[in-house]
């Protein structure tokens, strides 16, 4: 079975409390997404989501769908008050909250649905750098690198067994209140 990552997106809203002159403390709420995708044959079941795979005639995207509490710290790593460059370092839990994702079954070959499989409380951890743009104005905006890796398995069992998403992207968040 060939699985192919594919999209994925975080987004959400966070508060943030200087706790020195040069770290600050993030605490936030984020709907995380994942996919990947696999070639499957031709739909057999449309009540409980079964795909042959005698063909592989067709793409199927696998979405994950999560809610996650992200707590972070961030550290001012230049003295540059107009242009100043952060570190992030934090720790994620993350709660599925959805997914349409299929497991296979080599005999009789066939892919179908079993959520039961799913690890749905998941630790994950996240780093980057960042710059932060007008920062002398009243809403500056953050952007930079973005890593994540999820140290909880995917599953404990099926194709998913093992497996760990990770993401690399670019970060933007737009402060506002900012004093």
């Amino acid at each position: 079975v060939k699985i192919i990552s594919s999209s994925a997106f975080i987004g959400g809203a966070f508060i943030e409390k200087n706790i020195s002159k040069k770290i600050r403390l993030s605490l936030g709420i984020n709907y995380k997404y994942f996919s990947i995708v696999n070639k499957t044959g031709i739909k057999i079941d449309s009540v409980q989501l079964a795909y042959s795979s005698a063909t592989y005639t067709h793409t199927y995207r696998n979405n994950f769908n999560y809610l996650e509490l992200p707590v972070s710290l961030k550290s001012q790593l230049t003295n540059n008050n107009s242009l100043p460059v952060y570190w992030l370092a934090g720790i994620n839990i993350s709660q599925l909250i959805s997914t349409n994702a299929l497991q296979f079954k080599s005999n009789p070959g066939l892919y179908y649905s079993d959520n039961s499989l799913f690890n749905k409380t998941q630790l994950g951890f996240s780093t980057g750098f960042f710059a932060t743009l007008f920062s002398q104005k009243k809403t500056p905006v953050n952007i930079g690198t973005y890593l994540y890796y999820n140290a909880s398995r995917t599953a404990n069992k099926g194709i998913y067994d093992k497996k760990h998403f990770n993401f690399i992207g670019i970060s933007a968040e737009v402060l506002f209140n900012k004093k």
